[in-house]
């Protein structure tokens, strides 16, 4: 009975998530209409999961489902939260972040991995705030989505290799802004 009762949540949670790489309109469809209210509007204004991106957030099942899209409207960044009811656990558990994984990886396997890369002293600090297990971890697809999280799990983020080509354009348009901005002395 425990072990069906296990294998119905992973199930059920497997199924209640948006996953990489969808549109806004499949998001809409499995969630609904977005979140709207003005405490909402004001954390993801305040907090974005990726600047300069349209964002959407959902409650959905115990679940807080925040995501960013691209110019396409696919999701490229996106947070799962658990949002228990009161005296619930807050934690994600091990099963709930293998049916995300599960959700968002296919066929694709995630290994573990390590960021930043080089030998810099940023890496250097990171491997070992990160033995003790303080810092964030990270696994990758093959196709090179990520996913980081801390432990205790609070949320799980995952993203696109496209993130990073988002982060650039959107830098060098910043950038192009600003020197236009800049007097003919």
């Amino acid at each position: 009975m425990k072990v069906l009762c296990s294998l119905f949540l992973l199930l059920s949670v497997a199924t209640t998530h948006a996953r990489l790489g969808e549109t806004e309109a499949q998001c809409l469809q499995r969630y609904g209409p977005s979140k709207t209210d003005a405490t909402t509007r004001s954390l993801m204004r305040s907090f974005p999961l990726l600047p300069g991106a349209p964002e959407r957030s959902w409650d959905y099942q115990g679940w807080g489902i925040h995501a960013a899209f691209d110019a396409t409207g696919q999701v490229i960044r996106i947070r799962y939260q658990k949002r228990p009811k009161t005296g619930a656990n807050q934690f994600i558990e091990d099963f709930e972040f293998k049916a995300i994984l599960e959700a968002n990886g296919g066929a694709s396997i995630w290994a573990p991995h390590s960021q930043p890369t080089g030998l810099s002293p940023t890496r250097i600090l990171t491997e070992r705030i990160n033995k003790i297990g303080l810092g964030e971890t990270f696994r990758r697809k093959t196709d090179g989505a990520t996913v980081r999280y801390k432990k205790p799990m609070t949320n799980v983020v995952l993203e696109l290799p496209s993130v990073a080509d988002f982060e650039r354009q959107r830098k060098a348009t910043q950038e192009a802004e600003a020197r236009s901005t800049v007097p003919k002395f």
